[in-house]
């Protein structure tokens, strides 16, 4: 890989300064959060709804579960809660920060107590149970009684690509610091022991990427690490360089990336049954529907790659009547996939509770509503647009109204939402005298002509 053939994100930058003033300059800001903030909005503008729950491609691929309990050492009453997210964030603990089992468990396990701590004891302290007791007593949900509790975390459920945040940066009152100690990662990356009992899929991950910080909290510089067919890369602002694995090992890891894959003879047997499908054509009107099945292209894709993706998932191609939306349909050879039976068959054995797609069926009842919404978008639109070609006359005054009711109703206009917005509703900018809050910044609302 050369210079030459670098990629310069100019534009994603200034979107995301955009959208997150905090990062519009140049100055040093947290690349996890960014990591973080760059998920969250991925997620809300392509979610969809799912099982009342929202999912979409950064759920399918990056979040994961935790369960999280207290047993009261009283009544021995265990109470559990779960927990989502996109990333582990880890402290990195010193020997002193270890209880007394803790320890005794680590010193069993190596063969070196100087040795650099690894990330693996970053998650055995994470996972390892918590006793409260003394100031910091557990109240039972059952007894009632304020007793020894004991607190443990393990998970419930792995992402594809698994996100780990070292803790290197603290801020308190006292100040700003970076923890600097090595964190000794492996390639490979075993989860087993930081699972649920039930725990069914694989917890073997590899590392595919990571990103090193070098320098002091407020003076310090980002280089990152991919892997692709077994080679390593650096990324170095405008510097891109192939790089040995073992450069990388050594590095001051800040953001850790790991990936499950499907074995390697697997992918291959199934990228030769893909070639199969690809060779026939996508033809709708095919009477014999029983040599054929549909799935979402996205989904194949993911089964392609992941180790688990679930049984295919139709919900963002159909509407409330389980047929097809008619914003699909206008698109639809690009988004579903045609499969031989024989490889619906596989894909049974391994969800037999999935079903498929054979009919492609227009929702008549969405595409009239569609249709209506449309005149209506067109007539507001008029409306809005003769409202902002007025001129203010002397004498008349502005009218303020709210930033985020203007958003989604241009969102609406612009055919981008099809949710007709509510009436006006300027709650949050007015206070009780019925003038515009003295804490309100101008982003907040905008003016509009009588």
């Amino acid at each position: 890989m050369h210079t030459s053939s670098i990629v310069r994100p100019e534009r994603f930058k200034q979107a995301f300064g955009d959208h997150f003033p905090a990062f519009a300059d140049y100055a040093q800001e947290d690349s996890q959060e960014m990591i973080r903030l760059t998920l969250d909005r991925i997620h809300e503008e392509t979610k969809y709804q799912h099982n009342k729950s929202w999912k979409s491609i950064v759920s399918d691929i990056f979040e994961g579960n935790t369960n999280n309990s207290i047993q009261c050492k009283e009544c021995g009453t265990i109470s559990e809660t779960t927990g989502s997210f996109y990333e582990i964030s880890l402290s990195i603990p010193a020997l002193r920060d270890f209880t007394i089992s803790a320890l005794n468990a680590l010193v069993n396990q190596r063969d070196n107590l100087d040795a650099d701590i690894s990330l693996s004891e970053c998650l055995h302290s994470f996972c390892y149970p918590e006793i409260l007791d003394d100031d910091n007593k557990y109240q039972c949900s059952k007894c009632g009684c304020y007793t020894t509790g004991e607190k443990k975390s393990t998970f419930s459920h792995l992402p594809e690509v698994l996100c780990i945040n070292l803790k290197r940066f603290r801020y308190d009152a006292s100040g700003s610091s970076k923890q600097t100690s090595v964190v000794q990662f492996p390639y490979k990356l075993n989860f087993s022991s930081f699972v649920d009992r039930n725990f069914g899929s694989a917890t073997s991950y590899t590392l595919c990427g990571l990103i090193n910080h070098s320098g002091t909290v407020n003076f310090g510089h980002y280089i990152s690490y991919a892997s692709r067919d077994n080679c390593w890369y650096e990324f170095n602002d405008d510097h891109v360089s192939q790089v040995p694995s073992e450069m990388v090992k050594g590095k001051e890891a800040y953001v850790l990336f790991y990936v499950r894959k499907k074995p390697v003879e697997q992918v291959q047997f199934l990228q030769n049954m893909l070639l199969q499908a690809e060779q026939r054509s996508l033809d709708l009107s095919l009477d014999d529907k029983s040599k054929y099945v549909l799935v979402p292209r996205i989904w194949w894709k993911q089964y392609l790659t992941m180790s688990n993706p679930g049984p295919p998932d139709y919900c963002p191609l159909l509407c409330e009547h389980d047929q097809i939306h008619p914003r699909s349909m206008k698109n639809i050879e690009k988004l579903v996939q045609v499969l031989p039976i024989e490889v619906w068959r596989i894909i049974q054995k391994q969800y037999p509770k999935a079903t498929p797609l054979t009919d492609v069926i227009e929702c008549k009842l969405c595409r009239d509503y569609l249709a209506a919404l449309d005149i209506r978008r067109e007539e507001e639109y008029r409306k809005v647009l003769s409202l902002d070609r007025k001129v203010l006359h002397y004498g008349e005054q502005w009218n303020y109204i709210c930033s985020q009711w203007l958003r989604e109703l241009k969102k609406f206009l612009k055919g981008e939402s099809d949710t007709i917005q509510p009436p006006i509703n300027n709650e949050q900018l007015v206070g009780n005298t019925g003038r515009l809050k003295n804490s309100l910044s101008a982003s907040q609302y905008k003016p509009i002509a009588p």
